[in-house]
């Protein structure tokens, strides 16, 4: 396995803005570190998923059946611009009312989101095999699986110290924003740039 490869291409992927890190701002929000903590396990379980189906070959089928492959990224699609506008619903309420404190999105709301997600679908069909290495014939769906396992967790550990070092980053700046100012920015400004990412290849 090519480790250090893996881990400076996953770097940008990883860091980039998308759903994992909105749901992440969202529930800093409303239930502090252990509302992160609870997008993080829904996340790495998104991860661990697909890095089994794309060990033992299935997500490499989408790719022989365009259909279930559009299927696929209409239901994705579909769900992330649900959680857009919730968030956008929940951050308008908050300026116009009282913030939604307490109510954070769980577990099953990220790895939803996460498998959901045909970008990761891709890469861990297309881009993480490169840096899985070979295994013997007789050896290869077990090293495979392995190998594929491997390189999630450090998907896993970019991704959730990412999370957490930038909500460490949010709550400690509470201390000069007042909690439902910036609840209120966090809902529609993530909901407003989680809808613009997942809209903009159709545009």
């Amino acid at each position: 396995m090519d480790v250090i490869g893996f881990i400076a291409t996953m770097m940008p992927i990883a860091l980039a803005p998308g759903a994992s890190l909105t749901l992440a701002l969202n529930n800093a929000v409303t239930q502090g570190a252990r509302g992160v903590l609870r997008i993080i396990a829904g996340t790495a379980l998104g991860i661990y998923t697909h890095a089994i189906l794309a060990s033992i070959g299935i997500s490499a089928l989408l790719l022989h059946y365009p259909v279930l492959m559009r299927v696929l990224t209409l239901l994705g699609t579909g769900y992330l611009v649900y959680l857009a506008l919730r968030l956008i619903q929940r951050g308008w309420q908050g300026s116009a009312h009282a913030p939604a404190s307490g109510r954070s999105l769980g577990i099953r709301t990220a790895y939803v989101a996460n498998v959901l997600n045909i970008k990761a679908i891709l890469l861990y069909v297309t881009v993480v095999p490169l840096f899985a290495g070979a295994a013997p014939e007789r050896d290869r769906l077990a090293q495979s699986a392995m190998s594929f396992m491997a390189l999630a967790t450090v998907h896993v550990a970019i991704m959730g110290g990412w999370l957490l070092l930038t909500t460490l980053v949010l709550l400690r700046s509470a201390r000069t924003i007042t909690m439902r100012r910036m609840e209120t920015t966090i809902n529609l400004g993530g909901g407003i740039l989680l809808l613009g990412l997942t809209l903009w290849p159709y545009l």
